[in-house]
């Protein structure tokens, strides 16, 4: 009898065992769950911010390398976007970060940013016929971005002034909340911004 017993009490110990192991895995897999979606969910804000920060450099270095365009005496020279932004393709002024679509050899690639946008730099607004200024559109920029990259662009010494979905505002009078309150674009075509240089 104590030997049945004894069996008896092994194999109860033994069942209880299993429906610990049960809970504790069910537990370890409940915690795995939400760590994977802690860590998802870092990772994105963490590429949105990359991109910003990426573009944000990439328009910097665009109103900066455009100023070599300009001829000293017919200023910014060209017939339009599509010419002026092939040529700044052409001639190696694009930064290599961003994405280069068509011909350059020929003068009419097409210029993306990473969100799909395109990007393009025309000359501004001419005064005896000559183009002193010049313009940098971004397009597709996305609402969670847009007050940061306008405000913190339009607000350089390399902009005289911003739209934002044809809201205007001086490089001096732009800030995030104006900026982000002009940021109205929530669909996949995002928003546009036109940077207008000073020179």
């Amino acid at each position: 009898m104590l030997h049945t017993n004894s069996n008896k009490d092994a194999a109860a110990l033994h069942s209880v065992d299993k429906g610990w192991q049960a809970t504790e895995g069910g537990m370890i897999a409940l915690i795995a769950i939400v760590v994977l979606v802690f860590v998802v969910s870092m990772s994105s804000s963490l590429f949105g911010k990359k991109d910003r920060g990426m573009e944000t450099a990439n328009a910097q270095s665009i109103l900066t390398n455009a100023t070599g365009l300009k001829n000293s005496t017919t200023g910014y020279d060209y017939s339009g976007a599509d010419e002026m932004t092939g040529s700044l393709i052409k001639n190696g002024l694009a930064p290599s970060g961003m994405t280069i679509q068509g011909d350059v050899s020929s003068g009419n690639a097409k210029l993306y940013n990473s969100w799909n946008g395109q990007v393009t730099i025309e000359p501004g607004a001419q005064s005896n016929g000559f183009s002193n200024t010049f313009a940098l559109t971004e397009k597709g920029v996305p609402q969670d971005m847009c007050g940061t990259f306008a405000s913190s662009i339009g607000s350089g010494a390399l902009v005289s002034t911003v739209s934002i979905n044809g809201n205007s505002f001086t490089s001096s009078e732009i800030t995030l909340n104006k900026a982000s309150s002009a940021c109205t674009v929530t669909s996949n075509d995002g928003n546009t911004i036109i940077f207008n240089s000073v020179n």
